[in-house]
């Protein structure tokens, strides 16, 4: 196991690219049946994570209903991002309960655009979890398009789930700024100070004017 640490460090440096494909293809074609064994394909699914590419992606999405090594899987994409959205969004079509909420997740992870629409809605579920994983998801993915359902699931949440959700909602408005969308980023701030107007929100207000008071 050392040995095989080893060599997916060695070959992930730069310049070995076509190493590190035929090592992690090697991988990848071991991974699915009962031989080896789950104990075994996880140790090897860590080894993709560290050194997986675009190559194993497709394998990796196959493995998102596995018993065992779906975790693991899910993982070794999240690790590699580059592709990731599509196997992610078709693993999440039929998932329920746990696995759902972590295909969710993953989705914010590696910032998947195309789940906007799916984040949004996941805003609204029953679960809590649920609601915070689907904000801090469009907090990441930054796109205009994620002012509106954070903001709303800002306004209805309450506790300990209205301080995340704004949270989340101002990691949205910096990561816009970031992104050059100054005029969402702004848009999101000023939503939030007219929505935070009690006096122990006041923490929510500052951080907003101060986002503003930076573009």
């Amino acid at each position: 196991g050392y040995l095989l640490h080893a060599v997916a460090l060695r070959v992930g440096d730069k310049g070995r690219d076509k190493e590190r494909q035929v090592f992690t293809t090697a991988i990848a074609s071991l991974l699915g049946g009962a031989n080896p064994p789950p104990g075994a394909q996880e140790f090897l699914l860590r080894e993709l994570q560290c050194a997986g590419g675009a190559e194993v992606v497709k394998t990796l999405g196959g493995l998102l209903e596995k018993p065992g090594i779906w975790e693991h899987a899910l993982s070794a994409l999240v690790a590699i991002e580059t592709g990731a959205g599509g196997p992610l969004r078709k693993a999440l079509a039929g998932a329920k309960g746990r696995r759902r909420l972590a295909l969710l997740q993953a989705l914010g992870a590696v910032r998947d655009a195309t789940s906007t629409a799916t984040l949004a809605a996941a805003t609204g579920d029953k679960d809590e979890n649920t609601r915070l994983a689907a904000c801090w998801g469009l907090a990441r993915i930054a796109t205009p398009a994620c002012v509106e359902p954070v903001l709303k699931a800002a306004a209805k949440a309450e506790s300990w789930e209205k301080i995340q959700v704004n949270k989340a909602a101002l990691q949205l408005a910096e990561n816009l700024a970031a992104a050059g969308k100054k005029d969402k980023a702004r848009e999101a701030c000023n939503l939030l100070v007219n929505a935070n107007r009690e006096e122990d929100e006041g923490y929510i207000r500052e951080s907003a004017e101060r986002i503003i008071a930076g573009l």
